[in-house]
């Protein structure tokens, strides 16, 4: 486990994980988790595709209440917490039922918190269960200290700040969260996408084509009738040329990095205010996390001497993704 008690990294797993495997995790240094559950009651209606975590394949998702009791059972053994995503931006009158149903199953079997993004899903599991704690998911878009405050206000315990946000905005927000009492968490490893999570619609990657991935090379607007204001014409084609700039850069050698990375960035965020560092990781191979909490907890370990971006680029073994900046979780 991670000695500094006030720099907890909390890791994301799923259904496709043993045990034994999360013992694994937690010796190297993890403290608290978080997972999804989609049990056979949601998905005989709505399979996978559609999902009340966020995420959309199986193998990230625990899918039956006897995977999940035991694996809340082992985290707690540890001395270690869990948590449940229940993160959806927005749910059908069923789904809304259905998710309040799954997380009614997910408390019984020991949960410690559920993380929401849907204001309807917090009042409603704040009403059945007012004593289980309740994290605000980053895809719940607390931008500023006035969102901030009314997430407090609503009974929030723990902010996830979105990944979008730079060094600067957050330590703002960290600080109105610590006058409030509440915990501040932030992205450190892996899955920040060009677009803002709380404002993300589409399916991924279901149909013909996903919207996240798959606009390269498109042409907005190839009938000059169908738009006539020049000015949004160039900002759109500005946006979209950005967007294949960033995705030409998107690859990476480093299998276990899966995305980008914040180590350096980890020395602020902690003089900022954050205590709990998040990497995604729901669905992803043990050995994988086991590099990717291993980076996190060296670098939280010597923030003070050490975190600098000498630093970084040899635990992650590549400079050259660091200077290329494509991907950076802080670039301020």
């Amino acid at each position: 486990m991670n000695s500094d008690k006030s720099s907890q990294i909390v890791v994301g797993i799923g259904g496709n994980l043993l045990p034994k495997d999360i013992v694994e995790l937690i010796k190297v240094g993890a403290n608290e988790f978080f997972v999804g559950y989609v049990p056979s009651t949601w998905s005989d209606i709505y399979g996978f595709a559609t999902s009340p975590n966020r995420r959309y394949w199986k193998v990230s998702s625990f899918t039956n209440f006897k995977d999940l009791q035991v694996a809340i059972d082992v985290i707690h053994q540890h001395q270690c917490k869990v948590s449940l995503a229940i993160n959806e931006l927005s749910y059908s009158s069923k789904a809304i039922k259905l998710t309040l149903d799954i997380a009614e199953e997910a408390i019984r079997a020991g949960i410690d918190a559920v993380i929401v993004a849907d204001p309807d899903i917090l009042f409603n599991v704040h009403k059945m269960f007012p004593k289980i704690a309740i994290h605000a998911s980053g895809e719940m878009g607390l931008y500023n200290k006035c969102a901030v405050k009314q997430a407090a206000s609503w009974g929030v315990n723990r902010i996830v700040l979105p990944r979008h946000l730079c060094i600067s905005e957050i330590e703002i927000l960290s600080g109105v969260s610590k006058q409030l009492t509440l915990e501040t968490e932030a992205f450190v490893m892996s899955e920040r996408c060009c677009f803002e999570g709380a404002f993300c619609f589409p399916t991924h990657g279901y149909l013909e084509k996903n919207f996240c991935n798959d606009l390269v090379g498109l042409v907005p607007f190839q009938d000059s009738n169908e738009i006539t204001d020049l000015c949004l014409l160039k900002k759109i084609k500005s946006h979209l040329e950005d967007y294949n700039d960033w995705r030409s850069h998107e690859a990476t050698s480093i299998e276990w990095l899966g995305g980008e990375c914040g180590l350096c960035a980890v020395k602020n965020l902690k003089a900022a205010g954050i205590s709990y560092f998040k990497i995604v990781g729901r669905g992803i191979k043990k050995d994988t996390l086991v590099k990717r909490i291993q980076a996190v907890k060296a670098t939280i370990r010597d923030a003070e001497s050490n975190n600098n971006i000498a630093f970084c680029q040899n635990l992650i073994g590549d400079s050259q993704t660091c200077q290329v900046g494509y991907r950076c979780y802080y670039r301020d």
